[in-house]
């Protein structure tokens, strides 16, 4: 274990006025519409790749707005903050020529915190400075080799922005023809010390590996690049990744193979003819959309072997399939406000064990879309789900495009479902039945609003102990007896039994078909007045986080 990035800090670069973003020691997934900044931040990590020059700022590179272009009084502050973990210290060896700079945080931890400081001079002039701070953030006075020490950290710590070997062609330089690997050596290694009893699975896994990091870390675009003379440059087939799939069940019982599959990569890196990385390198992988490169099927396989390595990862994602691969904890969701850009996500242990399993099946599994969306709507049953959909649809309310998912809460339960939603700045409103169940859940809403909300805006209560009363006596009851008697004529009957009938005959999702399909054929006037309220209200909840508005 050695000193990881823990933190950045980015104040009036590009499209982030503020951003302070806390970083997983081994990966975070972030997710966010398309104004979250995603492209600024980006760019802002990459400033810590390897470079012979530290980066200079250009007037770009300053935040403005429709309503702020006076780009001379702006300034840029980039922080990186970086720290070792008390129960694994860092390499002090490969950290040596950075001692000057190392500070301790208020937990005794080493650290290391590194600035990129931009403004405009008097004279119209863009100065760009690069400095270490103390745990006081104030410069170091005495530190004249910045630079060099600038070098050294990004060559330990560097940031890698891995993209698509199809379409990106400014990533990498050739590799040389006479690039070789160590591959076979490891190979050698791994057979003299008689780690493993399969010597053709290790080496098929290893060749895979090797393919897998080439082909989709590695550009290939370059006119002048030339294939590594150990392996063709092929690309990935399918047996490949089948080859790599057992390679990673393999890796379950080799740990060790894991430092040796990070010194391929390194090597790979530098015969590439790139900026070198350190033998002691633990890459930064910067993924941004890996669903524009891989099926969810192989992502998953490579994702696994990454998982191996002793590296960090931060991916970016649209895609629900990927999410569902991924675990709660390391899903961030970034919110763009009116001065800043929040970033949300469930710190450790903050839910307890029963509550986490049910929320990672209920949503990874369920609903992953809905970690997308900007507010949800939480019903009891799936009827209601159904329902409300195609009604809300004929209303006139698009509730995809509005970022409004309509989540059954039942399976789950409401409580860490709401907690989930308030910890990762999803809004949400509740609908439930008037019965005794009901009730319980009205007390949970009041117990879990959000800071100065008015319960009205989160709560909707149907008059009527379930959704199948209420539609009986609001327009509906035509339906109910058809259903059970093929009448719609009196029937004397309770009202309760002549739903239950009706549910026996067929079902409440049934039921619920046709009454869309009904309301569908009368006009959307005849949806009942509280379901045109309850979608008025959800569509306020989503307009105003849409809005950054809510906070």
């Amino acid at each position: 274990m050695t000193m990881k990035l823990k933190r950045v800090e980015i104040k009036g670069f590009r499209g982030i006025h503020q951003l302070t973003l806390d970083i997983d020691p081994k990966q975070m997934v972030i997710i966010g519409e398309n104004t979250w900044g995603k492209s600024s931040l980006l760019s802002a990590l990459t400033l810590l790749s390897p470079s012979p020059l530290p980066y200079q700022f250009t007037q770009s590179d300053f935040y403005s707005t429709q309503a702020t272009d006076n780009i001379a009084a702006a300034q840029i502050d980039i922080i990186f903050i970086f720290s070792e973990n008390k129960a694994q210290p860092y390499d002090n060896n490969a950290f040596y020529p950075l001692h000057e700079v190392i500070t301790t945080d208020e937990h005794g931890n080493k650290q290391i915190i590194y600035q990129i400081h931009g403004y405009t001079n008097t004279s119209g002039t863009i100065i760009t400075e690069h400095h270490f701070l103390n745990n006081q953030r104030k410069r170091y006075a005495t530190i004249t080799n910045t630079p060099a020490l600038i070098a050294h950290l990004t060559t330990l710590r560097p940031i890698l922005r891995l993209k698509n070997p199809q379409t990106d062609t400014s990533y990498l330089p050739a590799t040389p023809a006479t690039a070789k690997l160590p591959i076979d050596a490891i190979l050698v290694q791994f057979k003299q010390d008689d780690i493993v009893n399969n010597q053709q699975q290790l080496e098929q896994g290893l060749h895979a590996a090797y393919l897998l990091l080439d082909y989709y870390l590695i550009d290939k675009q370059r006119q002048n690049r030339q294939p590594c003379s150990m392996i063709p440059s092929v690309g990935v087939t399918s047996s490949d990744w089948a080859i790599l799939n057992r390679f990673n069940h393999f890796l379950e019982t080799h740990q060790e193979i894991s430092v040796m599959l990070l010194r391929i990569f390194i090597e790979l890196f530098n015969a590439a003819g790139h900026d070198h990385l350190s033998p002691e390198a633990a890459p930064i992988f910067l993924l941004e959309e890996p669903e524009s490169q891989l099926h969810p099927i192989l992502f998953s396989i490579a994702i696994h072997l990454l998982n191996k390595l002793p590296i960090q990862q931060i991916i970016t994602t649209n895609s629900s399939d990927i999410l569902s691969l991924c675990e709660l904890e390391t899903i961030y969701r970034l919110i763009r406000y009116p001065h800043y850009i929040a970033a949300y996500h469930l710190s450790d242990h903050i839910l307890n064990p029963s509550d986490s399993r049910r929320i990672k099946f209920h949503l990874l599994h369920r609903y992953p879309s809905a970690l997308f969306a900007r507010t949800w709507l939480c019903v009891e049953g799936e009827t209601e789900v159904w329902l409300l959909s195609e009604l809300a649809k004929q209303a006139g309310y698009d509730f995809n495009s509005e970022g409004i998912k309509i989540i059954e809460f039942v399976q789950c339960g409401l409580k860490p479902l709401i907690k989930f939603a308030n910890l990762m700045g999803i809004q949400w409103h509740v609908l439930t039945d008037g019965d005794n169940a009901g009730k319980n859940y009205v007390d949970t809403v009041k117990t879990l609003l959000p800071t100065s909300a008015a319960i009205t805006e989160h709560l909707t209560v149907l008059p009527a102990k379930d959704i199948e009363n209420f539609l009986f006596h609001h327009g509906f009851s035509h339906i109910y007896k058809m259903a059970a008697f093929g009448t719609t004529e009196y029937v004397d009957l309770s009202i309760s039994q002549i739903i239950q009938k009706a549910i026996h005959k067929t079902s409440k999702p049934d039921l619920a078909v046709a009454v869309g399909e009904d309301t569908e054929q009368r006009g959307n006037q005849t949806i009942p007045t509280l379901f045109k309220q309850l979608f008025a209200k959800v569509l306020k909840l989503s307009h105003a986080t849409n809005n950054g508005v809510l906070d």
